[in-house]
């Protein structure tokens, strides 16, 4: 079947019920049966809204001496013979809704074809008004050799996407590490990779992301709605969640205390027996009572104390973050708490395994110790 859209061809694949349209793949699957009007199998001419002639088909083909005279009088008014369909006032093989212009056109249904909206026979033709955002394009991209002075918001900005577009096409951890000569991908338009995980589908995709599912089929030129776990599939116009994109800025972790940085993540000589040992986390010493806040968003998993840690909480936070506050003078959450970003949670101190008033300050991901300078601008 063909199909003529806004004077542009677009030629369906019967197999899988796709289309392609400037050698880029669209879907139209209902746009077609909500806008097509069904004719019947029979060899008639449908009048599909008001037609300025007022004569019947049969006084028009008394007159005319048959069906070779109307294809010459089509010829002789101006209608263009194109792939065996005339194209005119009339017809043959053509169905049409109202155009902008207000001109009607009728649809001729030949013997043997039917056109039901979205099967019908291949040598069927329609012209069909779709939505303005049924045609879409492939999602497609080019390198870019980053430059001197470039910072990833300005690329985004020059090549018109979303910095959150940038950051998840290609997988960018740390913002702050781009330097002049790293290769990055600049797509064709904005959305965000996904992973496919394991009882993943597109419907829930498309809903997670408030996407359409015949977008990301168009977008990654899919054949079937089957994903595999671990396929990356682009979902064109979506957005990065703000708890990625504050990551990949290093702008997710607020800096939880005021101070001096006396002890870094990782090995260290224990300040009591001079002994090398693994240091856990980042020391922040500061005057006693010290506002200590919240350094994320997060539910409090645990208010006590440790011989180490002295009084202690742990907060949990989305994505396997956790975060640990030492030493503290006093707690001022309980366990099961809500707390924000910023929020007060209690006093800097010297409890517990302590040489004197400090922070001791950790980030956990997925239960595993990590620098909390990669999160924190000191």
């Amino acid at each position: 079947m063909e199909i003529l859209l806004q004077n542009q061809k677009v030629v369906r694949r019967q197999k899988n019920h796709q289309y392609y349209h400037n050698n880029n793949m669209i879907s139209l699957f209902g746009a077609l049966k909500r806008k097509a009007t069904q004719v019947s199998n029979t060899k008639r001419m449908t009048k599909l809204p008001k037609s300025p002639f007022k004569f019947s088909r049969k006084t028009l083909l008394i007159l005319l001496g048959g069906i070779p005279s109307m294809v010459l009088l089509f010829s002789l008014i101006g209608g263009e013979k194109e792939q065996g369909y005339w194209r005119g006032d009339f017809a043959s093989n053509d169905l049409s809704l109202p155009t902008e212009s207000g001109e009607e056109l009728y649809y001729f249904d030949e013997i043997g074809t039917t056109y039901d909206g979205i099967g019908g026979a291949a040598a069927d033709q329609a012209i069909i008004d779709l939505p303005s955002d049924a045609v879409l394009k492939a999602v497609d991209s080019f390198e870019y050799t980053v430059k001197n002075k470039d910072v990833l918001s300005s690329i985004a900005y020059d090549h018109n996407l979303a910095l959150g577009t940038l950051i998840s096409f290609n997988q960018i951890r740390n913002a702050d590490k781009l330097k002049p000569g790293d290769v990055i991908k600049i797509p064709n338009m904005d959305g965000v990779l996904y992973k496919v995980k394991f009882g993943d589908n597109l419907n829930k995709i498309a809903d997670e992301y408030g996407v359409a599912v015949t977008s990301i089929l168009d977008a990654n030129t899919l054949e079937t709605d089957k994903l595999k776990m671990g396929e990356e599939l682009f979902l064109p116009k979506a957005s990065m969640n703000l708890f990625d994109l504050k990551r990949a800025l290093n702008q997710l972790f607020l800096t939880p205390t005021r101070g001096v940085v006396t002890s870094p993540f990782g090995y260290r000589n224990d300040p009591f027996t001079g002994l090398r040992r693994f240091h856990n986390g980042l020391d922040i010493a500061g005057p006693l009572g010290t506002p200590i806040k919240a350094a994320l968003d997060g539910t409090v998993v645990t208010v006590g104390y440790h011989s180490s840690y002295g009084n202690y909480i742990v907060i949990n936070h989305q994505k396997g973050y956790q975060t640990l506050y030492g030493h503290l003078q006093k707690a001022l959450v309980k366990k099961g708490q809500r707390v924000m970003q910023g929020d007060q949670i209690g006093l800097m101190g010297s409890t517990g395994y302590s040489t004197g008033s400090h922070l001791h300050f950790c980030v956990f991901e997925n239960k595993k110790p990590v620098d909390p300078k990669k999160f924190l601008k000191l």
